[in-house]
């Protein structure tokens, strides 16, 4: 119905732009030229991510007389490329040291979590070999490199995108977004009046957000899809948006392949829909990159209070132990249909 239609999250794009529009152009306009001019201090490209000590070097595999797979979802498809050489490469390395697709799939899962940090940039063409030299990306980005491993190590997956999700009942914290409100936080206490005008404003956004989550509204996901893999004849579910220490910092499970990833976030919810390409078009590619170039400054702050936050995270990790971690919050690890059969253990 058009009510329940209103009623849903995120807010409406109108709603967004009226409560951050006038603050978001004040940070472009006080930290943007900032930012860049530090790069030219520091003899860096003015492209340069904010990260950019994680960049990599990749090896390239010779693909000269290799059949490469052209079936649905093992084939490439827009910011997937699962035949590029750098691609193909990581993956015959994975192979190498897997026992099998469940083995390989699990190990892929942890190395993009964890190797590629969660940081907002303007990605050339948005790639995953990009991804995989800069050593960072957004959700999308890591998930494009998901995919684009698991298809070349010859596991066929595909993209999904969730609704229908509500807070979990068994959930004896309020069900507020965490890390939102920890960039709150440390933007309340920079100095720079552009960043607190900002703060307030998301603040605002928050609040009316959580109050519609604790009343028990639905909301899509759409702009956050996951990954479905086939292993045997199950499609496993798969999100490798957050790494051990990001999760430990937010006081959420540490994700593990096998079991249900929207729990894992202290979620339920349902799948929308399926597809063989990342189901986000063109445009939003553009204005995120647009963004990330326009508000340079602003997303230098974003992506160095994550680096705190992973801070924090390896350091709760170390002082409590992930066995102890897990076993604290074991119960929102609930295993996915077809994972049994792989013998999970949680404190293996």
């Amino acid at each position: 119905m058009p009510s329940e239609k209103r009623d849903r999250l995120p807010l409406p794009m109108s709603e967004l732009l009226q409560v951050l529009g006038p603050a978001f152009g004040i940070g472009l306009v006080v930290l943007t030229p900032k930012a860049y001019w530090q790069r030219l201090r520091e003899a860096r490209s003015l492209l340069s991510p904010t990260l950019y000590e994680r960049q990599r070097t990749l090896t390239r595999a010779h693909l000269d007389g290799r059949i490469l797979s052209h079936e649905p979802y093992l084939r490439p498809t827009p910011h997937c490329d699962a035949h590029a050489p750098e691609v193909i490469a990581l993956a015959d390395e994975f192979r190498q040291r897997a026992t099998d697709d469940w083995d390989y799939a699990r190990k892929l899962y942890d190395f993009v979590r964890n190797e590629i940090a969660y940081a907002l940039e303007p990605a050339s063409g948005f790639q995953v070999v990009t991804t995989l030299r800069t050593g960072c990306g957004g959700c999308l980005d890591k998930l494009n490199v998901f995919v684009a491993l698991a298809r070349a190590g010859g596991i066929p997956a595909r993209y999904c995108t969730v609704g229908n999700v509500t807070a979990l009942e068994q959930s004896k914290e309020r069900p507020r977004l965490e890390l939102a409100n920890r960039l709150l936080k440390d933007m309340e206490g920079e100095r720079a009046w552009s960043l607190r005008k900002l703060s307030r404003s998301l603040s605002r956004l928050i609040s009316r957000v959580e109050h519609k989550v604790e009343a028990g509204q639905s909301f899509e996901m759409r702009f956050h899809p996951m990954a479905e893999l086939k292993i045997g004849e199950f499609w496993i579910p798969a999100d490798v948006t957050w790494s051990d220490a990001e999760a430990a910092a937010q006081g959420l499970p540490l994700p593990r392949f096998g079991y249900d990833p929207l729990i894992l976030r202290r979620y339920r919810g349902s799948v929308l829909s399926r597809s063989e390409g990342a189901p986000i078009g063109k445009a939003y590619w553009v204005v995120r990159c647009v963004l990330c170039l326009l508000a340079r400054g602003l997303v230098d702050h974003l992506n160095q209070t994550f680096e705190g936050l992973r801070a924090q995270g390896r350091q709760i990790l170390a002082e409590m132990g992930q066995d102890e971690y897990i076993r604290r919050l074991r119960r929102f690890y609930v295993p996915v249909p077809g994972a049994a059969q792989h013998g999970l253990s949680l404190l293996a």
